[in-house]
C-alpha cells in the first residue's frame, strides 16, 4: 500500500525511504484504486443498463443509445492486449435523486465476494452454494506501474461528493472476510478514511477494494458510469442486461435468482436453500 497525501491512494507521493518499498508493492498489485484524469458525461436520456457485455474498442459492439459512452470508455487506460475481449459497462442515469438518499447501493463494499460451487460439489440437494472468501472473479485488477493497468475496474459519476473509495485491499483468502454480496461494513474501523471523489473524476479500482455510495447531500440528477473489465467469472442475469451485439464468453457462469438474497453457504442444516442457480 503507497504512503497517500490527503488526496488518497491515486494520488501519491513516495518520499525517498518509502520508494523502494511501494514499489516492490506496486509490482506485486498492491495499489487499490489510481485516479486516471476526469471525464465528460454526455446528455442524459433515461439509459439504464448493468454489466452489459460488449467488445472493447468496438463501438459498434454497444446499443445504438449507448454509443456515446464509448469516448468514456475509451478514456480508460485498459492494456491494449484486452482489445476485441468482452467487458461490462454499467451506466445509471436519474433524472432526481432524493437528499439523504443513494442512487445505488449503499454500504460500504467490495464487488469479489467470495465462490460460487457447481452443483457436484454442493449440498446433498443437489443445490449451488455460496460463501464469501475465493475465486468469485468480477474485474479482478492489478497495478504494475502508473502506465498499466491489467483488468479492474473504472468509475466515474457527475455529482461530486457521492463515491468513496479506500486505500485498501480485502483479503480474498480470508473465509468469512466480507458479507453475502460483498459487504465489509464491520471493516471500516480497520481501513482508514475513504477519498471522496469529485464529478467526472475516473478513477480505476480493483474488485477487493472498498468503496461506497454516498447520500446526496442535495437532491438532483446524478449518472454513474462502470466499466468492468473481461476478469469476470459469474454474469447475474437477473441483476444484468444483455446485449445481442455481444454475447457472454463461454467461461463465464450464468447465474439466476437475486444474488442479494442467496444464503451465505456457511450455515446449519436447517439453513433454507439458496435463492440463486447456476447453468
Amino acid at each position: 500500500k503507497q504512503e497517500e497525501n490527503s488526496n488518497g491512494g491515486g494520488d501519491t507521493t513516495m518520499n525517498e525511504s518509502n520508494h523502494n518499498n511501494n514499489s516492490e508493492q506496486q509490482q506485486k498489485g498492491y495499489v487499490a484504486f489510481c485516479k486516471c484524469g476526469n471525464v465528460t458525461f454526455p446528455p442524459p436520456h433515461h439509459r439504464n443498463v448493468n454489466m452489459l457485455p460488449f467488445r472493447l474498442g468496438n463501438k459498434a459492439s454497444l446499443p445504438d443509445n449507448l454509443q456515446c459512452y464509448h469516448d468514456m470508455i475509451e478514456a480508460c487506460p485498459y492494456v491494449r492486449e484486452e482489445i476485441g475481449n468482452v467487458a461490462y459497462l454499467t451506466v445509471h442515469e436519474s433524472n432526481h435523486v432524493p437528499q439523504g438518499t443513494t442512487q445505488r447501493r449503499p454500504g460500504l463494499h467490495i464487488e469479489s465476494p467470495g465462490v460460487f460451487r457447481d452443483a457436484a460439489k454442493n449440498d446433498q440437494d443437489g443445490e449451488p452454494w455460496f460463501y464469501p472468501a475465493q475465486e468469485h472473479h468480477w474485474g479482478v485488477g492489478i497495478f504494475y506501474n502508473a502506465d498499466r493497468y491489467e483488468g479492474g475496474i473504472y468509475i466515474a459519476s457527475s455529482q461530486s461528493g457521492t463515491t468513496q473509495v479506500w486505500d485498501a485491499l480485502i483479503d480474498s483468502s480470508v473465509p468469512g472476510i466480507v458479507e453475502r454480496g460483498g459487504g465489509c461494513g464491520h471493516l471500516r474501523p480497520w481501513i482508514g478514511q475513504g477519498t471522496t471523489l469529485e464529478a467526472g473524476e475516473l478513477v480505476w479500482l480493483t474488485d477487493r477494494t472498498p468503496h461506497e455510495n454516498m447520500k446526496q447531500q442535495q437532491g438532483g440528477p446524478r449518472q454513474f458510469f462502470r466499466l468492468v473489465m473481461p476478469h469476470v467469472s459469474h454474469w447475474y442475469a437477473d441483476h444484468s442486461t444483455s446485449n445481442p451485439r455481444c454475447p457472454l464468453p463461454p467461461h463465464v457462469t450464468v447465474v439466476h435468482g437475486d444474488k442479494f438474497k442467496a444464503h451465505h453457504g456457511i450455515e446449519s442444516d436447517s439453513a433454507k436453500k439458496p435463492a440463486v442457480t447456476v447453468t
